[in-house]
């Protein structure tokens, strides 16, 4: 074992977990709000009123992209038809 895999086995840091954001659990109401034409200064109070979720709009607008990247990288992809030509 080299000295990399030891320090990151000591502190329990060999396998890097993916973070979960506080947003998670209310992706879907988010992104109906975004859908409906809801500015993310709205979002941003609606998540602070509503939820008790403070954060910023920067934040909320970095997790609406990843988001519709993620759905965006997840759809099937459709291969273009080929015609052959005589």
């Amino acid at each position: 074992m080299n000295d990399i895999e030891t320090f990151l086995t000591k502190h329990q840091l060999a396998d890097k977990q993916k973070k979960t954001s506080v947003l998670e659990p209310y992706q879907a109401e988010i992104l109906e709000l975004k859908e409906k034409g809801y500015s993310d200064k709205i979002i941003v109070r609606f998540l602070e009123e509503m939820k008790g979720v403070k954060i910023s709009q920067q934040w909320l607008n970095r997790y609406i992209r990843s988001c519709r990247k993620q759905a965006e990288n997840s759809k099937p992809r459709t291969e273009p038809a080929v015609v052959k030509l005589h």
